[in-house]
C-alpha cells in the first residue's frame, strides 16, 4: 500500500521518514492522532491534484556543451612518462619470454 504525504500529495515509499522528501514538512507519527484542519473538507486526494511545476532557473545553458570548457582548458598537458613506459615493456617482454621458453621446454619433454 503506497503512503502519501498529508500535506502535499507526494508519494511516501515506506514508512521510515518523519518528514516529506518533497515539501519537507514533518510527518504526523502513527500513534498520535492529527488534528483535523478547515482546509480537510476541501482538499482533493492526491491523485486528483494538479501538479505543482517549480519555475525554471536561467542559468545561461542553451543545451549544447560547446562553449563548456573542461576543466583543464589553457593548461599544459604533460607527456608520458618515458621511464615507466620503458618499463611496462621490459616487463610485457620477459613475461612473453618466460611463457615461450616455458612451451618449447614442454615440447621438449
Amino acid at each position: 500500500m503506497m503512503k502519501y504525504c498529508p500535506y502535499c500529495g507526494a508519494s511516501l515509499p515506506g514508512g521510515a521518514f518523519s518528514f516529506c522528501a518533497a515539501c519537507g514538512k514533518p510527518l504526523p507519527v502513527k500513534g498520535k492522532p492529527k488534528s483535523p484542519r478547515k482546509s480537510d473538507k476541501t482538499r482533493k486526494p492526491p491523485g486528483q491534484r494538479p501538479l505543482q511545476r517549480r519555475a525554471a532557473r536561467d542559468d545561461g545553458y542553451d543545451g549544447y556543451y560547446d562553449d563548456i570548457k573542461p576543466i583543464d582548458h589553457g593548461q599544459i598537458r604533460e607527456g608520458a612518462d618515458h621511464e615507466l613506459v620503458m618499463r611496462a615493456v621490459a616487463i610485457s617482454l620477459g613475461a612473453l619470454g618466460i611463457i615461450v621458453a616455458s612451451a618449447i621446454l614442454m615440447s621438449l619433454l
